[in-house]
């Protein structure tokens, strides 16, 4: 088997994150400094366009980061360390913070729209400390979205997992942002509906009190899939005035 050009960069990015995991993990000197020979090989190959040469530097990458694996912590003299150095180098992989985060945020999420019954009813005036007549923004539009966030990440996760092996350093960080970020972006949905800004087919700003399971879902997706609303947002200072 010989990857193709962009499948080898895929593998080299793979294994340069899966070694730095490694590394923080406590995986012995003289483990880190073979893995990162055969990395270099891999990495040169690439460099001179040996695709053969890259697949079999990784194969040999993969072999000794096994070994890495199976042996952290196997010098300590505390039962506890293996479990825990092998626990330190699996959990960014698979995104276990992130999940245990998504898991964690979407309770909360549902627990305070259960508590807050009628939950439709809750809302926040503003304006109104500026002695300004303002509109209400209902509470559901923050925790629905930040449902959606949750949703999101359980989803991210699983498809790095699946097609990548692993998930990134920089996806982690942003899965960690994304039940704050999403809430924020639920907001920012429901006052672009109620300024007119965004509109939902046949429905006028006035109409989207009696159309709210339309609106909640609008705020759902702005959580769930925030680089569609990111665009949304791009796409609307964009607009020139006519």
């Amino acid at each position: 088997m010989v990857w193709n050009e962009d499948e080898a960069k895929a593998a080299i990015k793979k294994y340069i994150s899966l070694i730095d995991v490694a590394n923080k993990a406590g995986a012995p000197t003289n483990q880190m400094d073979a893995l990162r020979t055969s990395l270099k090989a891999a990495v040169t190959a690439f460099g001179s366009g040996d695709l053969n040469g890259v697949f079999n530097s990784i194969l040999d990458t993969q072999t000794k980061l096994n070994d890495t694996v199976s042996e952290l912590g196997a010098n300590s003299n505390r039962l506890w360390k293996p479990f825990a150095r092998y626990f330190e180098f699996v959990y960014p992989i698979y995104g276990f913070w992130p999940l245990l985060t998504a898991l964690t945020f979407f309770i909360v999420y549902v627990s305070l729209l259960w508590l807050w019954q009628p939950w439709y009813q809750y809302t926040v005036s503003v304006l109104a400390p500026l002695k300004h007549p303002g509109f209400g923004i209902p509470m559901w539009s923050a925790l629905f979205a930040g449902i959606g966030a949750c949703v999101q990440i359980i989803v991210g996760v699983t498809n790095d997992v699946r097609t990548d092996g692993f998930v990134d350093k920089y996806r982690r960080i942003w899965y960690y942002f994304l039940p704050v970020v999403g809430p924020v972006f639920g907001v920012i949905a429901y006052i672009l509906l109620s300024l007119g800004f965004l509109s939902l087919s046949g429905i006028t700003a006035e109409q989207l009190g009696k159309q709210t399971f339309s609106v909640i879902l609008v705020c759902f997706l702005a959580g769930y899939s925030t680089e569609w609303f990111m665009g949304v947002l791009g796409n609307l200072t964009n607009q020139t005035p006519h």
